[in-house]
């Protein structure tokens, strides 16, 4: 089992609130890793900071060289008070209002579209000459649509979405596809991949083609990681035979999710309440799901929890972590914990670096988090 790094171990001893504990040292190697997987020097790998946009965070990822993808303009200006430049953020978003496309035009970033709508606004009203498009997963793979297919321009308009930019004064430059998220294996991001590197040869204008694909985390700690290799060696052979087929240099950006951040980070709070009820063990702490929410809104990949104490050999049975308030869907965890815990000790979740901080709220009236950066 994965253990608590002795540095983040330190921060939870004096731990009076719920906290968010990030490990900058495993930020900086899963950086390094990504770029390893992608070496040519036309790629460059994108934080998508949705993720997590604290500044420590995007401060780091900017000094190992790794761009930002955004998707509004509050986390465009936080990626460039990183120090990130301009051209390597993206900013993939839907609905863009008038003013948002001049400011992002004004930044000198490339935006790509969400609709054939959103191409003849954005030539209408801005100066730029040049867009990209995103391109319907959908559409790409075939099949009846759902709400959650909602983004994107089918690849059947991408012809049409060529002629609007041109009868325009613009053209269409670049293309982007989020394949979906949370993949255990690049083998199943190959069917749309496949099918986006063949619709975007048609592209007459393709400066850039834009690969957002979530990579996996592994909650579970099974041990079963995604080839973040092999994904590289894939999408890098792709964009040489693209290349070769336009005659010309094409940027590649790659955006590989929440893999990137999220297990720098740890969230640790204290034991406050035990009791049995129904015949189960409830363990009550001192955080909640406004706090921590990930855990709320996908209970189908819970995080590893375990308790700090780890100085003996503690015999462990299951139990279920819930907040300290009276909403009853307030459950962070249903682990297995020492059957000897009691109050006051530290629990922790690993893999917390990415979609958790970044989601809380005022929900449940309960005060943020507190964040801890260790160097």
């Amino acid at each position: 089992m994965r253990k608590v790094p002795i540095k983040v171990a330190a921060s939870c001893e004096s731990l009076d609130s719920p906290t968010f504990i990030y490990y900058i040292a495993y930020l900086i190697d899963n950086a390094r890793a990504f770029r390893r997987s992608f070496p040519c020097s036309e790629s460059k790998v994108l934080f998508a900071t949705m993720a997590n946009p604290r500044s420590e965070i995007l401060r780091a990822l900017a000094q190992e060289e790794i761009g930002a993808c955004v998707n509004s303009i509050a986390h465009l200006n936080a990626a460039r008070d990183a120090g990130i430049p301009a051209r390597d953020i993206q900013f993939t978003s839907s609905g863009i209002t008038s003013e948002d496309m001049r400011r992002i035009v004004a930044a000198g970033v490339d935006s790509n579209l969400d609709s054939l709508g959103q191409i003849e606004q954005f030539f209408r009203k801005t100066s730029s000459r040049k867009c990209g498009v995103r391109v319907s997963t959908r559409s790409l793979l075939g099949g009846a649509f759902e709400a959650s297919d909602r983004l994107g321009i089918a690849v059947g308009e991408l012809g049409d979405a060529v002629n609007r930019a041109r009868e325009l004064g613009g053209q269409v430059s670049g293309a982007h596809v989020y394949v979906g998220t949370n993949f255990q294996s690049h083998h199943d991001m190959l069917p749309a991949l496949d099918a986006f590197f063949e619709a975007v040869q048609k592209l007459p204008d393709i400066s850039y083609v834009n690969v957002g694909g979530g990579i996996g985390v592994d909650y579970g700690l099974s041990e079963n990681r995604f080839d973040v290799n092999r994904f590289g060696s894939y999408v890098e052979s792709r964009m040489d035979k693209l290349r070769q087929v336009k005659a010309r240099s094409i940027r590649l950006f790659v955006e590989p999710g929440r893999s990137l951040v999220a297990s720098c980070g740890y969230f640790a709070c204290r034991v406050t309440d035990i009791k049995r009820l129904g015949g189960r063990r409830f363990v009550v702490v001192d955080a909640s799901v406004a706090q921590f929410p990930r855990p709320w809104h996908h209970p189908e990949t819970p995080h590893t929890v375990i308790a700090l104490d780890t100085s003996k050999d503690r015999k462990c049975d299951s139990a279920i972590v819930v907040g300290r308030t009276t909403y009853s869907n307030d459950v962070l965890a249903q682990p297995s914990l020492p059957v000897d815990l009691d109050i006051g000790e530290v629990l922790v979740f690993f893999d917390a670096g990415a979609y958790c901080d970044s989601m809380s709220s005022r929900f449940l009236g309960q005060a943020a988090a507190k964040q801890v950066f260790v160097e």
